[in-house]
């Protein structure tokens, strides 16, 4: 086996040594105009828990609605204004009174992922007549 042989075997090795499926993007592909508008934030129950478990949806204790307009102004029903950021085109942030909010954006597409996104999941995307309504744990 010559040297250039040996290089392209080691280039091929270390090629499949480094193979894995990577999954590491969300699908949904925000924009500014999809965040703009009125949005339901459903609050759980607070507290300094270490042993909260997020993947199972309590009862909401509170609804806090938060208002998003052009540039960055945000603002609820209680006259509290603050502002919020697009977090490049997979989630956003709300400063609001000294709260922040924070969500990824989901792509739903298909009824299963409409069932998952009423079941807990964080973000509504391409659902036009569930755009807007937010769950957070």
């Amino acid at each position: 086996m010559g040297a250039g042989s040996r290089s392209l075997l080691a280039a091929f090795l270390l090629l499949l040594s480094g193979y894995r499926t990577v999954r590491g993007d969300t699908p949904a592909n925000c924009t500014y105009p999809d965040l703009l508008g009125t949005w339901v934030f459903e609050v759980g129950p607070g507290g300094a828990q270490r042993n909260v478990n997020c993947s199972i949806l309590g009862p909401p204790e509170k609804k806090v609605v938060v208002h998003l307009q052009k540039l960055d102004t945000a603002y609820d029903d209680l006259g509290h204004s603050g502002h919020f950021t697009i977090i490049y085109n997979q989630g956003f942030e709300i400063v609001l009174s000294d709260y922040k909010w924070f969500a990824f954006f989901k792509d739903v597409t298909d009824f299963i992922s409409q069932l998952f996104m009423q079941l807990g999941t964080v973000g509504i995307y391409d659902l036009p007549h569930l755009k807007n309504k937010l769950v957070i744990k």
